[in-house]
C-alpha cells in the first residue's frame, strides 16, 4: 500500500491559479499533508508575495500552454530564478513541457493530477531548492554562511589523500577545479575549502550551471540592468558581485556556453565584468571553486570547451574518488547516513561494498533513507530490505568455479551467497551449507562478514 506524501518538513508552496475554487481544493489538499499553501491569482502577486515571503516551491496551474503563462513563467524566473516552479497544464505534448523547462520550470504534469503525485512533486522540487539563508530569497542560486566546518567521513587512503590536498589548496587565493562523478562530494569538498581559506569569514555563494536556464545564466553570474531584456524588471547584482570578497562556487562548470566561458575567462584573469545591458565595468574580487562531473579535458580536445579557460581554472585541480575506489568507507558512511539506534544485519555489508554505485555516496544515502523506512525489524537493516539492484548485482558477480580463483575466496563467495540467499537466516544456511550454526559464525568471522545486529 502507497503511503500518502508528508511533507518532511513545513514546506511552503506558493499555487498560481486564476481558479479560485480549483485553488481551494488544491489547498485544502495540501494542507492535509502539512504543507503551508499561499495562493495567488497572477504571476506579478507571485513576485510581490515571494519578496517578502521565503517560499520553497511554486505550482503555476493552466489549460493550454499560451505564451502569456511562458512569460509569466519567465518573469518568476528572473525576479527570484532559486524558485522551484512546477507546470500544471492540460496541455499533454511533448513540445509543450520543453518549451516550458526552457522558461525555467523545474517540472511539468499534466491536468488531472492525483493529490499524491502534486504532494511528491512539491516534495521533489522543495528538496533541491538551492538553500538561502535571507528570510526571502532574492539572490538566486546562493548560499551564504561563516565558517562553520563540515566533516567529511571515511578513512580510506583515497579520502587520505583529498584531505590533504584540501589542506594545502585552501590558503591560496588561485582558482581550483574539482572534477568527479555525480554524487562524489563536489560541493562538500567545495566547502571544506572555503572554511579553511582565508576568506572562511566572507560569503560564500554557489550556483548549478545545470538548474539555471541558459537564457538566464548570464544574468546570473553577471547581473542586468532593468530594461535590458524581456523581464528584466529591475537592476539586479550578479553572483560575482554577491560573492566580491568571498568564494564563488561555480558547480556543473562544463555546461557552461561558450560565449559564457569568454566572458567568464575575462573576470578569473582581471576581475572585471559588466552587467547585461550595461557600459559600465565593475571590479570584483572572487576566489573562484568550479566543479564538474565531466573530465574536461577531453571536452577541451573535442572543441566543446575553451583550453585557454580549462588551464586557467584547473590551477590547483583535483579529482575526487568514486564511492567503489573506497569500498572499506562504505560501512562508516551507511553507518553516519542511518544514525542512531540502526545497525546493518548479517551479509548487508558485504552486499554494499560489492555494488558499483553508480550515483556514489549520494546514492548509497538516499539508499540507507530509504532502507530505513520499510525496514521489517526496527533498528536493523536486513537484505530485505536493500534495494533489488543492489541485491541483484551480486549474483552477477558470483565467482565462475575452475576459473582463476583462490580456494579462500571461493569459499567466501559461497558461504555469503548461501546467506543472501536465506535473507540472512543463519539456521537455515547452515544447513544449505551441511554445517552447524556455530561453524558458520566462525566462517563469517574469518571472512570478515559477521556484521550481526
Amino acid at each position: 500500500m502507497n503511503s500518502i506524501p508528508h511533507a518532511l518538513r513545513s514546506t511552503h508552496v506558493l499555487l498560481v491559479d486564476t481558479d479560485s475554487n480549483h485553488c481551494s481544493e488544491v489547498t485544502d489538499q495540501l494542507s492535509q499533508r502539512q504543507f503551508h499553501v499561499s495562493t495567488v491569482a497572477s504571476a506579478t502577486e507571485a513576485i510581490q508575495l515571494t519578496s517578502n515571503q521565503r517560499c520553497d516551491a511554486a505550482v503555476l496551474f493552466c489549460d493550454e500552454l499560451e505564451p502569456q503563462v511562458l512569460d509569466d513563467l519567465r518573469h518568476l524566473q528572473s525576479a527570484h530564478a532559486s524558485l522551484q516552479v512546477i507546470v500544471v497544464s492540460t496541455t499533454t505534448s511533448i513540445t509543450a513541457a520543453v518549451e516550458a523547462m526552457k522558461a525555467g520550470a523545474c517540472d511539468f504534469l499534466t491536468k488531472p493530477i492525483s493529490p499524491n503525485a502534486l504532494a511528491l512533486a512539491i516534495q521533489t522540487a522543495g528538496t533541491n531548492r538551492p538553500r538561502c539563508t535571507h528570510t526571502a530569497c532574492s539572490q538566486p542560486a546562493v548560499v551564504r554562511e561563516k565558517k562553520n566546518k563540515t566533516s567529511i567521513l571515511g578513512k580510506s587512503a583515497a579520502i587520505d589523500s583529498v584531505l590533504q590536498w584540501i589542506a594545502r589548496v585552501a590558503p591560496s587565493e588561485m582558482p581550483v577545479l574539482i572534477e568527479g562523478e555525480s554524487g562524489t562530494g563536489k560541493e562538500l569538498v567545495a566547502r571544506e575549502i572555503h572554511a579553511a581559506s582565508n576568506v572562511a569569514d566572507q560569503a560564500l555563494v554557489t550556483i548549478n550551471c545545470a538548474a539555471v536556464p541558459a537564457s538566464l545564466l548570464e544574468s546570473e553570474l553577471f547581473g542586468h540592468e532593468k530594461g535590458s531584456f524581456t523581464g528584466a524588471i529591475a537592476t539586479k547584482r550578479g553572483l560575482f558581485e554577491t560573492a566580491d570578497g568571498g568564494t564563488l562556487f561555480i558547480d556543473e562548470f562544463g555546461e557552461l556556453a561558450g560565449d559564457l566561458q569568454a566572458k567568464l575567462l575575462r573576470v578569473i584573469e582581471d576581475g572585471r565584468l559588466r552587467r547585461v545591458g550595461s557600459t559600465e565595468e565593475r571590479q570584483v574580487n572572487v576566489r573562484l571553486i568550479a566543479a564538474t562531473n565531466k573530465t574536461l579535458i577531453d571536452e577541451v580536445r573535442s572543441g566543446r570547451f575553451r583550453e585557454d579557460l580549462f588551464y586557467r581554472v584547473n590551477v590547483l585541480g583535483a579529482r575526487l574518488p568514486s564511492l567503489r575506489e573506497r569500498t572499506e568507507d562504505i560501512g562508516l558512511l551507511a553507518q553516519h547516513f542511518l544514525g542512531e539506534g540502526w545497525v546493518l544485519g548479517d551479509g548487508v555489508l558485504e552486499l554494499l561494498q560489492r555494488y558499483t554505485w553508480p550515483g556514489n555516496v549520494r546514492q548509497l544515502s538516499n539508499v540507507m533513507e530509504r532502507c530505513k523506512v520499510l525496514a521489517g525489524q526496527p533498528g536493523i537493516i536486513a537484505i530485505d530490505d536493500l534495494p533489488s539492484e543492489i541485491v541483484d548485482a551480486s549474483d552477477q558477480q558470483q565467482l565462475e568455479i575452475g576459473g582463476n580463483v583462490d580456494l579462500h575466496t571461493l569459499n567466501r563467495s559461497h558461504v555469503l551467497k548461501v546467506l543472501k540467499q536465506n535473507r540472512g537466516n543463519k539456521a537455515k544456511s547452515a544447513r544449505v551449507l551441511g554445517i552447524n550454526r556455530r561453524s558458520l559464525y566462525r566462517l563469517l568471522e574469518k571472512y570478515n562478514a559477521k556484521h550481526s545486529a
